[in-house]
């Protein structure tokens, strides 16, 4: 049975919300690697994480000047932003949870 794209992507939607119940937020391995995660996401807000931003930032504009290329500026950007806002986004996608 040959089935095409559209068929495909139901049958994955399917299969995905089959499964979801077996999902569970992630409440669990604060005593294993909670100094890790506090560690990480210290550093990724603090001075650090503001460092390497201005990094990619600057990379993104030399290159970006050298090849005469806007995406490279862009890239350095989102690179920047997503350094800047991944701790925020990451803690609140491990401490979510849904109504029952």
């Amino acid at each position: 049975m040959k089935l095409n794209i559209s068929q495909n992507v139901v049958v994955t939607l399917l299969i995905g919300m089959m499964i979801t119940g077996l999902a569970v937020a992630g409440t669990g391995g604060t005593t294993e690697f909670g100094g890790v995660y506090t560690t990480v996401q210290g550093w990724l807000s603090g001075t650090l994480g503001k460092l390497l931003a201005l990094v990619f930032l600057a990379v993104g504009v030399a290159v970006g000047i050298a090849k005469q290329n806007l995406f490279a500026f862009v890239a350095g950007i989102a690179c920047a932003l997503g350094i800047n806002a991944a701790p925020t986004i990451i803690d609140g996608l491990i401490t979510a949870t849904l109504p029952l």
